[in-house]
């Protein structure tokens, strides 16, 4: 039997993401608005997504594009700070999720 290790921690990394978002949420909901925190999370999604594309053509590491996509936030004047730090992580795992379900 095959245990396919990638699938494990992606489903941990899932479970842990949900328990954050359950406590995670409505503080954020709470200081940011409900509108606002969308625009957040899908600008987020946005320059996850152009930070893979551009680390895949031009051979970038994980370091570089979590950085490049932090630079791009504090550009359109989002603060980065823990909560959107783990924002980030979030859009990277629905990323892969994602290109791993397509795949």
């Amino acid at each position: 039997m095959t245990v396919d290790i990638t699938k494990i921690v992606l489903g941990i990394l899932e479970v842990i993401f949900a328990v954050i978002g359950i406590y995670l949420v409505p503080w954020l909901k709470q200081k940011y608005g409900n509108e606002k925190l969308a625009k957040i999370v899908d600008t987020i999604d946005i320059f996850v997504a152009a930070a893979e594309q551009i680390a895949n053509r031009e051979g970038y590491d994980g370091a570089w594009k979590k950085q490049h996509v932090k630079e791009l936030l504090e550009k359109n004047g989002v603060t980065v700070d823990e909560t959107v730090d783990e924002f980030i992580e979030a859009a990277v795992i629905r990323l892969h999720n994602e290109l791993i379900t397509e795949g």
